[in-house]
């Protein structure tokens, strides 16, 4: 008699004792997801320490500071009267250009565009999770944090019809998630060469500091809010990707055993 040797999913599904739905629901992850699952390696990757923690900490330190004293700092009054443009004018324009894409339908389209990019023709449905949480997460943390802080925005605001609360900037915020965690979705994808690596970066950095320009240009926000939002949504956006993994933890180990 021939004995014919078991495949991994045949192993996993006797020694978990698994019903026939659910090893069903798990082959039909599988198609979804990467199928390099398991070598990818950024499915072990974690944010540095370091970095999340400086990121955290600088976002602590400003937050209790406009906290506890809403005024303007120095830095934001020079910033304001800098970088502020004129209605109408080139600068003005160009501002408005970069703060509408950087808005929350702006962000959402991007958002769905590129998840719906690599579920279907990547096929890494993990990525596209993360990238559709990262900006709603910081959507919901910057709305709360508007709400407990409370800083007016600059008078200047009625120049583009700005109203509520200033700290920290729901563009720069959102905009920042979406894109580092975009940034992490790529920038480790395996075989990517270095010098695309360094272009994806500078790019992402450079879009994030646009769209801060774009917030004091327009007298929506003083400098402070925008730096506020760059801190929240970069570290939002390192930790997107391995908290959706954490999450699906379980599966993914299984779905890698089945492959």
């Amino acid at each position: 008699m021939v004995v014919r040797p078991m495949s991994a999913a045949d192993q996993v599904n006797r020694a978990g004792g698994v019903p026939p739905a659910v090893q069903e629901r798990n082959r039909a992850a599988v198609s979804v997801t990467s199928p390099a699952l398991a070598e990818d390696p950024r499915y072990g990757w974690r944010p540095p320490t370091v970095l999340l923690a400086t990121l955290l900490t600088l976002f602590a330190v400003v937050a209790v500071k406009v906290g506890w004293n809403p005024r303007p700092t120095l830095g934001d009054t020079w910033t304001g009267t800098t970088l502020l443009r004129q209605p109408h004018d080139l600068g003005w324009r160009l501002a408005d250009a970069v703060s509408f894409c950087a808005s929350g339908p702006g962000v959402v389209v991007l958002a769905v565009i590129c998840a719906a990019w690599l579920a279907i023709a990547r096929r890494e449905l993990i990525g596209a999770i993360a990238v559709l949480a990262a900006p709603a997460v910081a959507g919901v943390v910057e709305i709360a944090m508007k709400s407990i802080i409370g800083r007016p925005r600059p008078l200047t605001a009625a120049l583009s019809g700005e109203s509520g609360d200033g700290f920290p900037s729901g563009h720069v915020a959102g905009y920042a998630a979406l894109t580092v965690t975009l940034l992490v979705v790529f920038v480790l994808s395996p075989g990517l060469p270095p010098l695309l690596r360094r272009l994806w970066t500078a790019a992402v950095v450079s879009g994030i500091v646009l769209v801060m320009w774009s917030r004091v240009a327009l007298g929506a926000h003083y400098a402070s809010d925008t730096v506020g939002g760059a801190l929240l949504g970069t570290a939002i956006g390192l930790c997107a990707l391995p908290a959706v993994i954490l999450l699906v933890g379980p599966l993914r180990a299984r779905l890698q055993t089945l492959r």
